[in-house]
């Protein structure tokens, strides 16, 4: 059986791949977010601004429409230095990796 993503079905190896590849960038955006008080954040921030980036354009490819969602909502809250914005990444991250664990 096949996972659905809009009107096309994603392999299930694929989607697979895709949680693997999801929790690691997860993990790399957690660690440098942890690691924004002791570094230039600008430049940091723009690197988790891309991963977040990525995320949001494969998401929805790969059968989870979600990641796309909450990555939209952390890419504009990036762009748009929210105040908040520590807190709003990592509950993203947190909603994001509840996303990956759940049965397609």
């Amino acid at each position: 059986m096949t996972a659905h993503s809009g009107n096309f079905e994603v392999d299930p190896q694929l989607k697979e791949e895709y949680v693997a590849y999801g929790q690691s960038t997860l993990d790399d955006i957690e660690k440098a977010l942890h690691a924004l008080g002791t570094e230039d954040s600008a430049p940091k921030m723009e690197d988790i601004r891309r991963q977040i980036h990525s995320l949001k354009g494969t998401g929805t490819s790969y059968g989870f429409p979600e990641i796309t969602k909450i990555c939209a909502v952390l890419e504009d809250s990036i762009k748009q230095q929210k105040l908040g914005l520590l807190d709003l990444l990592l509950d993203g991250i947190k909603d994001m990796r509840k996303t990956l664990k759940k049965p397609a």
